[in-house]
């Protein structure tokens, strides 16, 4: 007895989408199930992944010295730009050391919550632009003086 989805001329099945679809699924299901391979980035030992080492946070910033003497500035005290070298651009070096001091501590917690991490990369990007940003700026002052 021939059923709806066979072919009227052979009585064998016909392909409809429903069928290929299931067949697909199937497959698929069964190649990712049937698969004995670790996860990429995974140690296939423990099936845990590895230690990272990110050198990057490893590092540690030092303070540039002021590339000229703030006593030649005209129109800038002396006195505002040392307290913003040593207050301003200082303080960004040590939150910026302070945060890789962080980041390196968080990626070696396993059950670190993504967005306690995400939170320390956005103060990284932050603390780095700000040195980056106080760096250019006392090398511009440096570069009008001599001009």
């Amino acid at each position: 007895m021939a059923s709806e989805t066979d072919s009227p001329d052979t009585g064998r099945p016909t392909e409809t989408r429903r069928n290929v679809l299931k067949g697909s699924v199937a497959g698929l299901a069964t190649g990712l199930l049937a698969t004995s391979q670790p996860v990429l980035g995974q140690d296939p030992a423990t099936g845990h992944a590895p230690d990272i080492a990110i050198p990057a946070f490893n590092s540690t910033h030092e303070l540039k010295a002021l590339p000229f003497r703030s006593s030649n500035l005209t129109g800038l005290s002396q006195g505002l730009i040392e307290s913003h070298w040593s207050n301003n651009y200082a303080g960004s070096v040590r939150a910026l050391n302070e945060t890789n001091r962080r980041l390196t501590a968080a990626l070696a917690d396993p059950n670190l919550p993504a967005f306690i991490y995400n939170d320390l990369k956005r103060e990284h990007l932050v603390r780095s632009g700000s040195v980056v940003l106080h760096e250019l700026y006392f090398d511009n002052l440096a570069r009008m003086l001599h001009e």
